[in-house]
């Protein structure tokens, strides 16, 4: 595992590193740790009840994805019928898988586990699993590990059903051709557009058009709901930057370790590695360090078997195959308890037993070359930081177990935690419950932040949040000063941005009504005037004119051809379009050939793939049981 982790991380399971951490990540812990089957029923499948808690959860991690691909808009906004519909869709057919999977007899080898854990960014650190970090991310969300790991073995049986399906697409001969011929197709247009802009000047809005506005949507000029918060952040990087390190001790740390700060080199080395899983107890730990006692003592015995004890031993298949062989490798791509020991043994010489996070070690170094000293004044900022980030997550450990102990013992205000952990305290004077903007405030007020501070017991009881890892070695607490509902906002405190609104909208329909009246004028006697100067238009080639506009264009028949066509845009322009002729493009070489069809193929196979869950959903009987939960119109399938 170690050598297939180490050679294919930036391949392996990507997709499963989206599904399995990312929801977890922004929306904590709340939905795999508390019982869902309380409550009333939302639906069912395969006899299963959906509880309204379970929905609850797949909603906010619902928005909370859509968040972080939007991150300027408001997730207040995203909380619309439609998502909520959309959240219960997903959450009924992931159900519906999960009954497939335990029917087919699915099983997670813990193998396959460890490499879907160790692949999974958020636990690395400098591209490498952390098992310290990965421990920490956990603990800090109320997640146990068992708990973590049922949840992705979940999420790998689920995408071993679809991904089976996916690849199992087909695509005709006779088909690819007629998709070629499509593609690229072409079209030679030339544009007349009618902008909103053009028509501002004509445009009057009366007080009683803004009133009558205001009146109809009072709810979206409401004030969100939003706190006053204090707040303190406990970070290792602010803790680095306030270490000082000696000279005397730098120049001691290069002498020391001249291997890992001044050498340029490679080594060439060989492993046995005795694996240990990630949450593995102190039994299961006992007895892998035993068995590689064991294979070091046979080593010492036969030192000239390495290879055949790799082969025997070893738990890196890939390696083990190769006699315990890992090739050259240079600093930074091994875990550093694994670095430090290989680049200090001399050429031929082995090790003792050296832990990392997957496990037990035996190394020996059968080769060197390159190794050349960079001179202290030349490494010194490199090692002056490091020695200042280990001071610092050596206290960091100790100041956030301390800090974490502090502000939930001295819950009613965090003066006494800034003033012993020496950390200016905070505020902020709007703090809205869908979150800020600001990047800088983001990063600490996370949603899981969020939850916390508006929770009853901050808000009600005015208690500190507990200290919550927000990521990247930080700690956050929240006090909440002061809590501002939701409110109307008067009519004279939103009028410019509603006059705007009904301004621009009046403008794109005065647009419309000229682009439609010229358009049908070209059509009973056709001119040039306006038009801009003739170009190529295709279905994939990049133009500012919307889908809507260039589907219009293209579907016009052959036969029709030259002829007009409008279409209205997306900023509310109206797009009047003289369709002069049709041509055709190569479809390129073999090689762009079959990256296309390759392409096409992956959209039949996400085809495939939902049709099956479809499938599943039918058999297992899916049922909603609140019909206010579907979107308006949609059937409760």
């Amino acid at each position: 595992m170690f050598e297939t982790v180490r050679r294919h991380r930036n391949w392996l399971l990507p997709i499963l590193t989206v599904a399995a951490f990312i929801p977890f990540i922004f929306s904590g812990i709340y939905g795999f740790t508390q019982y869902f089957g309380q409550g009333d029923g939302v639906a069912k499948v395969g006899g299963e009840v959906i509880s309204q808690p379970e929905l609850d959860f797949a909603v906010r991690n619902r928005i909370a994805r859509m968040a972080a691909m939007l991150p300027n808009v408001n997730p207040d906004m995203l909380n619309t019928p439609e998502v909520r519909a959309a959240a219960l869709d997903e959450l009924l057919s992931d159900k519906a898988l999960d009954h497939e999977a335990a029917q087919a007899h699915l099983v997670v080898t813990d193998a396959r586990l460890r490499d879907a854990i160790a692949s999974i960014p958020e636990f690395q650190s400098n591209g490498r699993f952390d098992y310290v970090l990965y421990r920490r991310m956990l603990t800090a969300r109320g997640y146990e590990e068992r708990d973590f790991e049922t949840r992705l073995r979940t999420d790998i049986d689920r995408q071993l059903l679809e991904s089976g399906v996916a690849r199992s697409a087909f695509l005709p001969m006779t088909v690819s051709k007629r998709l070629f011929a499509l593609a690229d197709q072409r079209r030679k247009i030339r544009v007349l557009s009618f902008r909103p802009d053009a028509y501002l000047p004509q445009v009057r809005i009366s007080d009683a058009d803004v009133k009558a506005a205001y009146d109809a949507n009072r709810d979206a000029y409401r004030s969100p709901e939003h706190a006053k918060v204090q707040y303190l952040v406990l970070s290792l990087a602010d803790l680095a930057a306030g270490i000082s390190i000696p000279e005397a001790q730098l120049r001691a740390e290069y002498d020391a370790h001249k291997a890992r700060w001044g050498a340029t080199g490679q080594v060439r080395a060989s492993h046995i590695l005795i694996a240990v899983r990630p949450g593995a107890s102190a039994a299961e730990k006992d007895k892998a360090h035993r068995l590689a006692e064991k294979v070091l003592h046979a080593l010492r015995a036969h030192p000239g078997e390495f290879a055949a004890l790799a082969r025997k031993y070893s738990q890196d298949p890939v390696s083990a195959a190769k006699g315990g062989d890992l090739g050259w490798f240079g600093h930074g791509v091994m875990p550093k308890p694994f670095e430090e020991v290989a680049f200090s043994l001399k050429d031929g010489e082995t090790s003792g037993i050296v832990e990392t996070p997957f496990g037990y070690h035996i190394i020996r170094v059968t080769g060197i070359r390159g190794s050349q000293a960079k001179p202290f004044e030349a490494m010194r900022a490199a090692i002056e930081a490091r020695m200042r980030k280990d001071a610092a997550a050596k206290r960091f450990a100790t100041e956030a177990e301390q800090f974490s102990d502090f502000v939930y013992e001295n819950p009613d205000d965090l003066r006494g935690a800034a003033a012993k952990f020496h950390l200016p305290l905070r505020t902020l004077d709007v703090l809205p419950r869908s979150g800020v903007a600001q990047p800088e405030l983001a990063a600490i007020f996370t949603p899981a932040v969020l939850e916390a501070a508006f929770s009853p017991d901050a808000v009600e009881d005015h208690h500190n949040t507990k200290a919550i890892d927000v990521g990247n070695d930080t700690l956050v607490s929240v006090h909440v000063m002061q809590v501002v509902p939701a409110a109307a906002q008067p009519l004279e405190a939103v009028r410019a941005e509603i006059e705007t609104r009904l301004r621009q909208a009046a403008a794109a329909k005065l647009a419309r009504q000229a682009g439609e009246a010229r358009l049908a004028a070209l059509r009973a006697h056709p001119d040039d005037r306006g038009f801009g100067d003739p170009r190529e238009l295709g279905r994939g080639t990049q133009d500012e004119l919307s889908g809507a506009a260039v589907d219009a264009i293209m579907n016009v028949p052959v036969g029709s051809l030259p002829t007009y066509v409008g279409a209205t845009e997306a900023d509310g322009s109206y797009a009047v379009v003289h369709v002069l002729s049709e041509s055709d493009v190569s479809p390129g070489d073999a090689q762009a050939q079959a990256r296309r069809v390759r392409q096409w193929m992956a959209g039949m196979g996400e085809a495939e793939a939902e049709a099956y869950v479809q499938g599943l959903r039918n058999r297992f009987g899916v049922k909603i049981l609140r019909p206010d939960l579907l979107p308006a119109g949609a059937p409760n399938r």
